[in-house]
Parts: structure tokens; sequence; C-alpha cells
């Protein structure tokens, strides 16, 4: 997965590296299907649940201010509260620890954006974490994340 794949992309991660003090994970995928498809496969829980391989849940719909989990099957469930949902265009969220109730301070700020690049959607992903973090953490959410990436590139080719 390949941040470099857009100049867009690229202006985009160097902004928001400027505006946090936090550590930054950073990906992107570029997904075979117009934006507004690519931005279902993001945000609609049937969708997740096959390129994620896990169960997502939102009982009021995924919206800015909505609630729901991430199932790590095996392991638990992650709480995740929505804090923008820009259709087609922005989805972000603060993705807590396996077993609280809701993100904690501690909680990583996980931001997609959505740019068109002629008939496919590149997927810019930013994962602001919260330090303290482990060299062993932030290679593991880099491992992650290009994993869940390629599997929501796969996904979108189908």
């Amino acid at each position: 997965v390949n941040l470099g794949e857009t100049s867009r992309g690229v202006e985009v991660a160097r902004a928001l590296l400027t505006a946090e003090p936090t550590l930054t994970v950073l990906g992107s995928a570029r997904l075979p299907v117009p934006r507004e498809r690519a931005w279902e496969l993001l945000t609609t829980p049937e969708h997740i649940e096959q390129w994620w391989s896990h169960p997502a849940v939102f009982p009021t719909g995924m919206h800015a201010g909505a609630h729901g989990t991430f199932e790590w099957v095996g392991h638990g469930l992650m709480p995740i509260h929505v804090t923008r949902f820009d259709p087609d265009e922005r989805l972000h969220f603060y993705w807590g620890e396996l077993g609280d109730p809701t993100p904690g301070d501690d909680a990583s700020l996980i931001e997609f954006t959505l740019a068109p690049d002629g008939d496919n959607t590149v997927v810019l992903l930013v994962e602001n974490m919260a330090p303290p973090q482990t060299r062993e953490t932030l290679d593991g959410q880099v491992g992650g994340w290009t994993i869940v990436l390629k599997a929501l590139q796969d996904y979108a080719a189908r």
C-alpha cells in the first residue's frame, strides 16, 4: 500500500502530520471503484464485516456522533466513537482499547479521507496514536493497517 500514489494524498498527510502532536501511522490504497461506492464499503457494517473480517455494530447507524464497536473475534470488542462523517469524503473516529465501554483518553484517532482518481478512489488512512507507544506497537499498527487496506482493496475489486 503506497502513500505516494497521489500528490494530494501526500499534501494531506503532511498537513495532518504537522497538526497533531501524536505518533502517526499512515497508509493508503487505490480502490477500483468510484468514490460513492468506496464510501459505502467503508461505512456500511455489512461491508465492513466482509473486508475487515470481523463484525462492526452501530446500533443507530454510522454518522457523526455515533457509537459502535468493531469486534476482534476471539479477543473482544473495541469501542468506536464517530467524530466526523462527511459522505464520500471523510470518516474520523476514536478507537478505544479492547473491552473498554467507550474510547478513553488513550484512544487513537482514525482518519479516512477519500479522493477521486479517475474511475478509482484513493483512500488515505491516518492513525494518530496517543504517546507513549513502543516501536513494536507502531510496527504492529503499520502491519495491521497494511493488511486491512489490502483487504478493502481486494473486496472493492470483487
